[in-house]
């Protein structure tokens, strides 16, 4: 709207005209930083996964020494 009304306007200059287009698209940079804050997001996710499968994987080893000394 706002677009068509700066070319509408025989007076606009073109500075103006550039102005409304990048305001009423999204631009690059703002996608960029939107996947760049998902990916973020999905990384530290994957990380207290991993944090979690370590955990559990070393809480099995110590049980495992535990039961092996146990045994000697």
């Amino acid at each position: 709207m706002a677009y068509n009304n700066a070319l509408a306007n025989k007076n606009t200059s073109l500075e103006v005209i550039m102005q409304t287009i990048l305001q009423s698209t999204p631009s690059a940079s703002a996608i960029a930083l939107k996947s760049n804050e998902r990916f973020s997001e999905l990384m530290s996710q994957a990380k207290k996964i991993d944090f979690r499968a370590s955990a559990s994987l070393a809480d099995e080893a110590f049980c495992e020494s535990d039961v092996d000394d146990r045994w000697r």
